[in-house]
């Protein structure tokens, strides 16, 4: 049985019960359990405290955000919490003022108002798919399906799991590359290249593509974890444009680079990591092939130059033109090209 859940929460009573435990298999980012930073830490808040802020007792697991199931279980036997993820586990002691802690209520999804111990709404909640939802052996969602008192449900809860899962390709060392056909040709003679991507490395080629007509290349790199663009052409004054920061933290971050009619731009995070402009007096557009992570390791090709550093992490969700490109064609050789490429995972570890 799954729910999928879209800011929303479960509530439960939960009985006295001398040793309790509660397990659940989650997928994608949910006493109060949240995930920071694609780790889940278990936070608690001392009764009567005015700060909003619980304070986490432990952290466990990474990249839990791969869109694959996770098994996460919370047992308390007397002073100690045993939190594990997957097959990780952590041992920790329940703080002093907790000796006598007796759990009346059960959120899932959301954090409890210390006021009125409901649920909050907010963008910080719970946004996925549960399975397996158990409570001292209790089933929840098929408690909630059938409309149990004890347990309630708030805000938008489906009992299926319909997200969009999105294929990821690794690029894992020097001779990973990405190859694919340019934009058709358009009056504007513009192009749109987007992305998302995620590293530990504060430096790496993300893409490369040379320029029509009298030549040139352009370059979107990484450098000191920041995002550079730099466009050559010949007789040209060199460009260069630069957005968002602390790019290596791991974390899924978006590229949006557009040309068109004379106006170039390239954005971070959907403009939140920030935003570059230029009007750059010749046209970019793409000549022939887009190259995303590296070049091929024949020297005898002219259309891919690296300079920099190799990139080393994941990509997904790419697409030229606004159009999605379909990563499963590509692992099929039936669009472009690549090499030591790993599809269809991200790969990269803490």
């Amino acid at each position: 049985m799954e729910a999928g859940e879209r800011r929303c929460c479960y509530s439960a009573v939960a009985p006295s019960t001398p040793g309790r435990s509660v397990r659940r298999r989650q997928r994608r980012r949910s006493h109060n359990e949240e995930t920071a930073n694609n780790k889940l830490s278990d936070p608690i808040t001392p009764g009567g405290t005015s700060s909003p802020e619980p304070r986490p007792l432990a952290s466990l697991g990474s990249l839990l955000d791969d869109q694959h199931w996770h098994h996460v279980a919370v047992e308390r036997q007397s002073a100690h919490l045993n939190l594990t993820v997957d097959k990780h586990s952590e041992r920790v002691q329940i703080p002093a003022a907790f000796s006598h802690w007796n759990m009346e209520q059960l959120s899932v999804g959301a954090a409890l108002s210390l006021d009125s111990q409901k649920p909050l709404v907010s963008k910080r909640n719970f946004q996925g798919c549960l399975e397996n939802l158990l409570y001292n052996s209790m089933n929840l969602i098929e408690r909630a399906k059938h409309n149990d008192q004890q347990v309630t449900l708030m805000g938008n809860v489906t009992f299926s799991c319909a997200e969009p899962v999105s294929i990821a390709v690794t690029f894992p060392g020097p001779q990973s590359f990405l190859q694919l056909p340019g934009p058709m040709a358009s009056s504007s003679g513009g192009v749109s290249v987007g992305f998302q991507f995620r590293t530990w490395n504060k430096a790496g080629l993300l893409l490369t593509f040379d320029l029509p007509d009298e030549g040139g290349v352009a370059w979107l790199h990484l450098s000191e974890a920041r995002l550079w663009l730099q466009i050559q052409k010949a007789g040209r004054a060199p460009l260069e444009l630069s957005a968002g920061s602390a790019l290596n933290d791991g974390q899924w971050h978006s590229v949006d680079f557009t040309s068109d009619r004379g106006r170039l731009s390239v954005s971070v995070d959907e403009g939140e990591g920030g935003v570059a402009h230029a009007s750059p007096s010749f046209p970019v557009s793409v000549r022939h092939q887009l190259f995303f992570g590296g070049c091929p390791a024949d020297q005898d090709n002219q259309e891919c130059t690296n300079p920099f550093d190799i990139f080393q992490g994941c990509m997904r969700l790419l697409s030229v033109d606004k159009q999605p490109v379909d990563l499963i064609l590509v692992q099929q050789r039936l669009l472009g090209n690549y090499s030591n490429l790993q599809i269809d995972m991200c790969g990269i570890i803490d």
